[in-house]
């Protein structure tokens, strides 16, 4: 990827502001911000001052949003290689210019605890990542690093726990995920997982509709995304998996509903989630 390829992707990315941690773990978009990732850890030190200089604080947020979200997918996979990346996007962020500190500081520490779930296994990524970030940024980077077995563990626990916590941990049917809590209720942080959700699910209808020529009947339901249906309206030119994995619950464990042709705006789908009180009804519709 050349410098000017980086820069445009990171700017056609500039838009998803804080949409992006509601969408799916992983996503597209995430395969993006990789790539841009590989491009600074694989190219010289001029490609990677330049890219850095280029940086818009909002570019940078983002990145740091990818790094916390390959944080969550490194847990739920059990996988060092998703923290390093999300490492090296840290890396890159910090050179944003006009950089505060105390903004990075409040991000770390979801890294920190996927890399303490991980264990010694990632102490080489943050290495990694340190000598690739400013100075002020790799001395946190290298303070935040998994500790030698047996030393100074009550010192980490200390460092680990400290008040005023912006992030915390949910837990979806895919895995943890760490989401921030600062700016957001926990109902609000939810119904922001699940509105990405439903989009994934509305994108998926969208394309089982392009194939088929009709979206799945309420009969069929969202499990038509997945498995060929064998109720009527049979798909003449099913195409599926139309989703990455399984047809997913939303964040309060309870399966999405879907009805076509929708009852209140026919022709059509209409497709929500009851929220947290299934007995109010949910406020997110989907319809289409």
């Amino acid at each position: 990827m050349r410098l000017d390829e980086a820069q445009t992707t990171l700017g056609r990315l500039a838009g998803l502001g804080r949409d992006y941690f509601g969408l799916p773990l992983p996503s597209e978009v995430d395969g993006h911000f990789a790539a841009v990732v590989a491009a600074f850890v694989d190219s010289d030190e001029r490609f990677r001052t330049s890219l850095g200089q280029s940086l818009t604080r909002v570019q940078s947020e983002l990145l740091m949003a990818f790094a916390i979200r390959m944080a969550s997918l490194a847990v739920r996979e059990d996988a060092a290689t998703r923290l390093r990346v999300g490492l090296l996007a840290t890396a890159l962020a910090s050179r944003v210019p006009d950089p505060d500190w105390r903004d990075f500081a409040l991000q770390l520490p979801p890294i920190e605890d996927a890399a303490s779930r991980l264990g010694e296994s990632t102490r080489s990524a943050f290495a990694e990542a340190a000598r690739l970030a400013p100075q002020w940024m790799a001395g946190m980077l290298l303070w935040a690093a998994p500790l030698p077995s047996g030393l100074l563990r009550g010192l980490k626990r200390i460092k680990l726990h400290l008040p005023g916590a912006t992030w915390k941990v949910i837990q979806e049917a895919a895995g943890p995920r760490y989401v921030p809590v600062r700016t957001y209720t926990e109902d609000g942080i939810l119904w922001d997982v699940a509105r990405g959700q439903m989009q994934a699910l509305r994108e998926a209808l969208e394309a089982y509709r392009h194939d088929n020529g009709h979206y799945p009947s309420t009969v069929q339901g969202l499990a038509a995304l997945w498995e060929t249906p064998t109720e009527d309206p049979r798909p003449a030119n099913w195409k599926g998996p139309y989703l990455r994995r399984a047809i997913p619950l939303d964040p309060w464990g309870r399966p999405y509903r879907y009805i076509c042709p929708a009852e209140a705006l026919a022709p059509g789908f209409e497709l929500h989630s009851d929220g947290p009180d299934p007995q109010a009804g949910g406020k997110e519709n989907g319809p289409s």
